[in-house]
């Protein structure tokens, strides 16, 4: 899976202009994620995704924080791996309710310079419904990232709740065109 991001990190800092000046530690990211998963069974998946930065161009940190050290223009990301389980089990051309679990877990092997990695494992379960009503799909999903909090300027990042809401409408017939939101 290919990314492109423009401007994901912007620091602001102190300046003669009384917004202040905003610095992009990452100005321009083109990463990839090398994904495998495996079928255990009829209701259990086993993921696998590897991240990595294939050109990035920024600032780095060093505007801010006053460091020499650079923005890696390539990298690795924090290797992720999970499991999800069909508690509510649908096949896909069928009306009625799916219910899914799943469990992912990030090690900590990525590179933190290059803001691809984290300082410490994170821990993401979470819940995802759905409905069918003939061509149409109604999605919730709820979830969490567990973590240690670390500082970056001068704001905290650590755990994370989130939550979200989708639709879908099957253009053509068993699912082979749709369009969701």
């Amino acid at each position: 899976v290919a990314t492109f991001l423009y401007r994901p990190i912007g620091l602001r800092i102190a300046s003669p202009d009384p917004e202040g000046t905003t610095i992009y530690a990452v100005e321009t990211v083109l990463a990839a994620s090398f994904l495998a998963g495996l079928g255990v069974g009829e209701r259990v998946e086993l993921d696998l995704a590897a991240p990595v930065v294939l050109h990035q161009t920024g600032a780095s940190k060093a505007d801010v924080v006053g460091s020499d050290e650079a923005l890696p223009r390539s990298a690795v990301g924090d290797l992720r791996f999970g499991a999800r389980l069909a508690v509510l089990e649908r096949h896909a051309a069928e009306d009625g309710p799916a219910l899914g679990a799943r469990f992912e877990m990030s090690a900590p092997t990525g590179q933190d310079n290059a803001f691809v990695g984290y300082s410490s494992a994170t821990w993401a379960p979470g819940l995802s419904f759905d409905q069918r009503i003939g061509p149409v799909s109604l999605g919730a999903d709820l979830g969490g990232r567990l973590r240690d909090t670390v500082e970056l300027g001068a704001t905290s990042i650590g755990s994370q709740l989130s939550a979200s809401l989708g639709v879908g409408y099957d253009i053509l017939e068993d699912g082979w065109l749709s369009a969701n939101d």
